[in-house]
């Protein structure tokens, strides 16, 4: 990314198309938007296991929620809580990124998409055989929380700081930069999070492959 370090790269990500494939093989996971509040809440989505949970960022433990229409992958549910008659109309919005959910009380939460991957680490490597690597590591909790970076000469990883975060126009675009270091550089990941392009201050562009 740099000569410092020649570049860098954290998960997820909005994603080309989500249309069909709300979570084929793994969670999507949103979280509730526009509210003045100031628990977070969360829905998670599962097509292979036609399942739906929720949780809120001050109480981890998820509640698998029951779907009483529709299935997973469709633009309408209606779930309900465990051991609750009301019900919860959710509808997918702006191809499968957005959601509105409208209450048992006919108020309404937004919900926007905030990950497409299971909570775990994805690595990410540029360079070829013989030359000196570069990794991104982007560990998921819930959303993206770190960005590290190392290298084939320097393994010792380097926890680069978040600057901005942002969702928009279907891709994912991160600012980034290390630790006592004024320059920025701008990761977008690409290829269904298969690979981050990494744009350093000096127009220098490198892609990093998930490994």
């Amino acid at each position: 990314m740099m000569r410092y370090f020649i570049v860098l790269l954290l998960l997820t990500s909005i994603f080309p198309s989500l249309e069909g494939q709300v979570l084929d093989n793994y969670p999507s996971t949103y979280s509730s938007v526009g509210e003045q509040v100031k628990t977070t809440k969360y829905l998670s989505f599962s097509k292979t296991l036609n399942e739906v949970r929720y949780w809120t960022d001050n109480n981890l433990d998820q509640v698998i929620l029951k779907i009483k229409s529709g299935k997973v992958g469709d633009k309408n549910l209606i779930v309900t809580f465990p051991n609750s008659s009301k019900q919860y109309q959710l509808s997918f919005e702006n191809n499968f990124t957005d959601i509105t959910c409208i209450n048992s009380d006919e108020s309404e939460q937004k919900f926007r998409i905030v990950m497409h991957c299971i909570p775990s680490r994805s690595k990410f490597v540029f360079g070829n055989d013989g030359a000196v690597k570069e990794y991104l590591y982007f560990d998921y909790y819930v959303t993206l929380k770190d960005i590290y970076y190392s290298s084939s000469v320097n393994p010792n990883r380097i926890l680069l700081e978040i600057i901005e975060l942002d969702y928009s126009n279907n891709e994912t675009k991160i600012k980034v930069k290390f630790p006592n270091d004024t320059k920025v550089y701008t990761l977008k990941m690409g290829n269904n999070d298969t690979q981050v392009t990494c744009t350093s201050p000096e127009g220098l562009v490198q892609t990093f492959y998930i490994k």
